[in-house]
C-alpha cells in the first residue's frame, strides 16, 4: 500500500476508483435498504467535491471566510425551525448523532458541574448505543434505562425513574426521534411535560427524523420539540447528503459557551475584536470540512418544496411496502406504529420455534448480501407478544423505489428462504 515508486496520478485514481466503485454497497441502488444509508444528490456531490477542491478549514475565519459564512447561516436557519420561539437559538456543525449526542451531554455536564450538582443521563432502551458511549467519554455514569414498549419509550416508567432523582442531581433525559432499529419518534409530548414537572432537561436524538423539520407536511411528527435544550440532525441519513453532515442545535446560543477557547494563532483576541468571526469555539474538533456547504448547495437547489417532495416519496414507498408485505402469507409485519420509513417484517414460524426462524430470517439476510440480491437490515425487538425476535429491516430513503422494486425484494426473500434449512445455527 506505499510503494517506493508511484504508478501516477491517473493511473492510481483509476485503479482504486474501480476497485472502490465495483466492491461498494452502492445506497444509489433500490436494493440497498439495509441501513440508515441514503442514495446522494447530484448536486450535493458536485458540492462535496467543490469542498474537497478548496479544501477549506472552519477552526478559523482567515482559512475559510466564504464557507464560514455559508455554515453560519444554514446554522441559523435550521435553528430557527426548531427553535422557532427562541430569542438566539443557534446549530453547530458536527460528523452526525454520536458527535452531536457526546457534546450535547458534555455541554449539560458543565451546566450541572458550574451549578455544583451531579448530572445523571436518562434515556429508554430503544435509545442509540451512542449515548451510553457518550456518558462513558463525558465521564458520567452510565445512563438510567427506560423500558421500551412497541419501540417507544414508555412514559410511565419514565416518570418512575425521573421521580428517584436524589439531592444533588440534574438529569439530562435523551429522548429519540427516528430509532435506528424501528424508526419510531418516543412520545415527546407527555416527556415535555415531565421535563416541566420535575424540572430536568431534554435532548432529543433526531439523527433520523430530525429533517422532516423542513418539510410543512411532516413537521407535525416533530411537535414539541423545541422544549428540548439540544437536538442531534443528520442530513446523511433523511437529506440525500454525503457522509457526514450533521448538526447539534441548541434553544440558546450562550448555551454553546463552554466550548470556547483561545489559540492565538487562530483567533486571537484583537482579531475577534475587530469583527473576525471566531470558529474555534463552534466544534469540538480543530481542523474540520465545510460540510454544511453540500446542505446549503442542495436546499438552494431543491427547496424546502422539493425537499418535501422526496421526503413524501420515501413515505409513499414505505406504505407501499407495508401494504405488500401486510397481503403476502410469506411474511409477518411488525405490530408497532411506523413513524417514519422503517419497515420490519419476519418469515412465519409455521410450527418452527422462534429460535429457528429467526436463524433462518439471519441466514437469508447473509445469503442476499453474499450473492448480490439485497443488502438487508435487521432488527430485534418485541412481537406483539412481547417476545423479542429477529425482523428483517427495510429502511426506505430511496425516493426512487417503487412497486416492482418492492415484489423484486420480496420475492428473493421467498425464494432464499425456501432454500434454507431449519437446522442452521446463527
Amino acid at each position: 500500500m506505499i510503494p517506493d515508486e508511484g504508478v501516477g496520478e491517473e493511473q492510481a485514481v483509476y485503479e482504486y476508483s474501480r476497485f472502490l466503485a465495483a466492491y461498494a454497497s452502492d445506497p444509489n441502488d433500490v436494493k440497498c435498504v439495509a441501513h440508515l444509508h441514503c442514495p446522494t444528490l447530484s448536486a450535493a456531490v458536485a458540492a462535496d467535491m467543490s469542498a474537497s477542491a478548496t479544501n477549506q478549514s472552519l477552526d478559523s475565519w482567515d482559512q475559510a471566510p466564504g464557507a464560514s459564512l455559508i455554515e453560519a447561516r444554514v446554522c441559523q436557519a435550521l435553528a430557527a425551525l426548531v427553535y422557532p420561539d427562541a430569542a438566539t437559538p443557534d446549530a453547530i456543525a458536527t460528523t452526525g448523532a454520536t458527535e452531536s449526542n457526546f457534546v450535547a451531554i458534555l455541554l449539560a455536564r458543565e451546566g450541572a458541574r458550574r451549578a455544583g450538582m451531579k448530572m445523571r443521563v436518562v434515556c429508554g432502551e430503544n435509545a442509540h448505543h451512542s449515548i451510553a458511549r457518550a456518558a462513558w467519554l463525558a465521564g458520567v455514569e452510565p445512563p438510567v434505562m427506560i423500558r421500551s414498549t412497541a419501540g417507544k419509550l414508555d412514559v410511565e416508567h419514565a416518570e418512575h425513574v425521573l421521580k428517584s432523582e436524589q439531592p444533588g442531581e440534574q438529569t439530562l433525559m435523551v429522548v429519540t426521534a427516528g430509532t435506528t432499529d424501528t424508526g419510531s419518534i418516543d412520545p415527546l409530548a407527555p416527556i415535555a411535560d415531565l421535563s416541566r414537572k420535575y424540572g430536568f432537561d431534554i435532548h432529543v436524538d433526531a439523527a433520523y427524523g430530525g429533517p422532516l423539520i423542513l418539510c410543512d407536511a411532516y413537521a407535525h411528527n416533530l411537535r414539541n420539540i423545541d422544549r428540548s435544550v439540544t437536538v442531534a440532525m443528520d442530513f446523511h441519513k433523511f437529506g440525500w447528503q454525503p457522509i457526514s453532515c450533521g448538526v447539534l442545535v441548541v434553544h440558546n446560543r450562550e448555551y454553546l459557551q463552554p466550548l470556547e477557547v483561545t489559540a492565538e494563532y487562530l483567533n486571537s483576541k484583537d482579531d475577534v475584536g475587530r469583527g473576525f468571526p471566531d470558529m474555534l469555539g463552534r466544534s469540538i474538533r480543530t481542523s474540520r470540512r465545510p460540510d454544511l456547504f453540500k446542505l446549503a448547495t442542495t436546499l438552494r437547489a431543491t427547496g424546502r418544496l422539493g425537499f418535501e417532495r422526496m421526503i413524501a416519496a420515501c413515505f409513499a414507498a414505505a406504505e407501499l411496502l407495508a401494504d405488500a408485505i401486510n397481503a403476502d402469507s410469506n411474511f409477518v409485519l411488525w405490530f408497532g406504529q411506523r413513524d417514519l420509513t422503517t419497515v420490519l417484517f419476519r418469515l412465519p414460524d409455521m410450527g418452527r420455534t422462534p429460535e429457528i426462524s429467526d436463524n433462518i430470517v439471519a441466514e437469508v439476510r447473509r445469503r442476499l448480501l453474499e450473492n448480490g440480491s439485497a443488502v438487508l437490515g435487521r432488527a430485534r425487538t418485541q412481537d406483539n407478544d412481547g417476545q423479542m425476535r429477529l425482523w428483517f429491516k427495510i429502511t426506505v430513503l430511496n425516493p426512487k423505489l417503487n412497486l416492482q422494486d418492492i415484489e423484486a425484494i420480496l420475492g428473493a426473500i421467498v425464494r432464499e428462504s425456501s432454500s434454507v434449512s431449519d437446522g442452521l445455527a446463527v
